[in-house]
């Protein structure tokens, strides 16, 4: 199991500086708050030269393939297409998973995003999957 960042945050590894030229693109699905991915994704960010975008995802199911994994249901991530009344239904853990991962974006990546890279961020559907629902 990974530890979390927030378990010990002076524990985050300082990757060898090593220059990424033609990486333009990156999206990361199922980012979540542990010291490696925490890691990696600053790492891109301050070692990309040519970065333009990032896309970090705090949900990965692929059982619902890449088009609507964990937004809204009433309109995929792909392309806002209708697909349903109600979200995918995710397991209380990986909710939490996901809300622990944007915790970490907003506490450790965002700060390192350079003013030309695009960073997007997505999230579990904050209508179904909400931290105060899941103590109903």
């Amino acid at each position: 199991m990974e530890i979390s960042i927030f378990q010990n945050p002076s524990d985050m590894r300082q990757m060898p500086e090593r220059k990424h030229g033609s990486l333009k693109n990156v999206t990361i699905l199922g980012f979540g708050s542990s010291n490696s991915m925490v890691e990696l994704a600053c790492h891109v960010l301050e070692n990309a030269t040519s970065l333009e975008s990032m896309a970090l995802d705090t949900i990965y199911d692929n059982l619902y393939g890449k088009a609507n994994i964990g937004r809204c249901c009433t309109t995929s991530a792909a392309d806002g297409d209708e697909i349903g009344r109600r979200c995918v239904l995710l397991s209380r853990e990986l909710i939490l998973q996901a809300h622990s991962g944007l915790q970490a974006i907003e506490s450790y990546v965002r700060r390192k995003v350079p003013d030309e890279v695009d960073l997007t961020v997505h999230g579990p559907c904050t209508q179904c999957h909400a931290l105060d629902d899941l103590d109903e």
